[in-house]
């Protein structure tokens, strides 16, 4: 039987460079995220789920990181916006992700696309938990983020591998999906909104589709499930 101690994960905000590997601190309570800023510029990360947590948004400079804790049942939603601008009251906007709250915390408002986003499902009942992650580009795109599960039981016994989208996509994305002034690639559907490019039961690979997929291949969900000691 797997045994889920605590919920640890780190998320890599990256140029597309080599992953650091991050520990645990000693002590740290369960469903920890923490999230580090490889990127080489300055992005402000922003949250949302449900219930929300403490903190859904904050200034995360090149090469550092910063932890913050979920509900023990949490359903969340994690994204980096970059290219904002916040006077010395916390109040502004961002070139991507924004998340429309006008204020350095989202505060519950969501991510404006084209945007990565982090997903997590973390469900406990009696003595069973579930924890699924992914990287998600439904959204769009306009950073590479990868997810990590760096102390959950079951991973030592089944494999947790990283899921996310370590390319930098938009250097390829085409013209006509690129978000004005750069900095993101929208979705076929976003951008023309015909079957042909948005799921439904008739959905077929196009060359968008495959490009995002070739590009970001790991951008998929993970499932894992045990018992509570």
């Amino acid at each position: 039987m797997a045994f889920i101690q605590s919920l640890l994960f780190f998320v890599l905000l990256s140029n597309g460079g080599s992953c650091k590997y991050l520990f645990p601190a000693p002590g740290a309570s369960r469903n920890t995220i923490t999230v580090v800023n490889d990127c080489g510029f300055t992005v402000w990360p922003g949250i949302s789920g449900s219930p929300l947590p403490s903190i859904t948004g904050f200034e995360l400079t090149a090469g550092n990181s910063r932890s913050f804790e979920t509900p023990e049942n949490w359903s969340g939603r994690l994204w980096g916006r970059t290219g904002c601008t916040f006077n010395g009251l916390g109040h502004g906007s961002c070139k991507t992700g924004d998340c429309g709250s006008g204020e350095m915390e989202c505060n519950g408002g969501s991510a404006t696309p084209p945007v990565t986003i982090a997903q997590f499902e973390i469900h406990k009942k009696f003595s069973e938990v579930v924890v699924s992650y992914d990287v998600s580009l439904m959204d769009g795109y306009n950073l590479p983020i990868t997810v990590e599960p760096i102390d959950l039981s079951p991973c030592f016994l089944y494999g947790c591998p990283k899921r996310g989208c370590s390319s930098d996509l938009n250097k390829q994305c085409p013209k006509e999906l690129m978000l004005k002034g750069g900095g993101g690639c929208h979705t076929p559907c976003q951008v023309f909104g015909t079957p042909k490019y948005c799921c439904n039961k008739a959905f077929e690979p196009t060359s968008y589709s495959r490009l995002f997929t070739s590009a970001c291949p790991r951008s998929d969900s993970l499932r894992v499930s045990g018992a509570l000691p």
